[in-house]
């Protein structure tokens, strides 16, 4: 028995040996849509250029966005790509905007257009795979049309839901535009030289470290 908890504690320090701390997951913010795409690899794109009847919840391909304060709305007021965005009028403080997808991902995009230009406000993002932070915030004197690019990639989890909820004034309009979504593949652990480590190498290291304590508990 005491073998047996010896190997494991090698293995454990093979492992933790072999993979550095800063291989760990982590979620990854990008405030240019390039820099995101970029890192994102293919990704799903919706610009909102079909029309649809103005509701609560809307369904897009792979997705579905619902607003808890009113309906959604196919706007031309402003748009960063094309002619339309998906818009919403008359908002007040607490409420949100959840987009829901058909598939679990881990990259998710979206433009933020007219934010903030009547009332200061803050707009957090949520996931249901634990992600809460700050997407924009802004003074209530922000320029009309301002774009406001954001992206974010999971290292660690998939999620099929982000919620983004709405705190200041009332009466804020709010458009989005180029959501994007889909899976990023998951990075895997890297050596000191940032080569990736592959799972022979792994197991390989647990092994060499366990041979010399089988040998020598194996004489007792």
């Amino acid at each position: 028995m005491r073998t047996r908890h010896l190997l494991a504690l090698a293995g454990a320090v093979a492992l933790s040996a072999l993979v550095p701390s800063s291989a760990s997951a982590a979620t990854t913010t990008f405030n240019t849509e390039a820099a995101f795409v970029a890192a994102a690899g293919p990704l799903t794109t919706e610009s909102f250029e079909a029309a649809f009847v103005p509701s609560a919840s809307v369904p897009f391909t792979g997705f579905t966005a619902a607003r808890s304060g009113g309906p959604l709305s196919h706007d031309n007021f402003a748009a960063s790509d094309g002619t339309f965005a998906l818009g919403a009028l008359s908002l007040t403080s607490g409420e949100s905007f959840t987009f829901t997808f058909g598939a679990a991902i881990n990259s998710f995009g979206i433009n933020t257009i007219d934010f903030a230009t009547i009332a200061a406000g803050t707009l957090q993002l949520t996931t249901n795979a634990g992600d809460n932070l700050v997407m924009a915030t802004g003074t209530g004197f922000d320029p009309i049309n301002n774009v406001r690019e954001f992206g974010l990639i999971n290292d660690s989890a998939l999620f099929t839901t982000v919620t983004i909820t709405f705190t200041g004034g009332s009466g804020e309009y709010i458009a989005f535009d180029e959501l994007r979504f889909g899976t990023t593949a998951f990075a895997p652990p890297t050596g000191p030289n940032g080569v990736p480590l592959p799972p022979a190498v792994l197991m390989g290291g647990i092994a060499l470290l366990a041979v010399p304590l089988r040998k020598r508990f194996g004489k007792r």
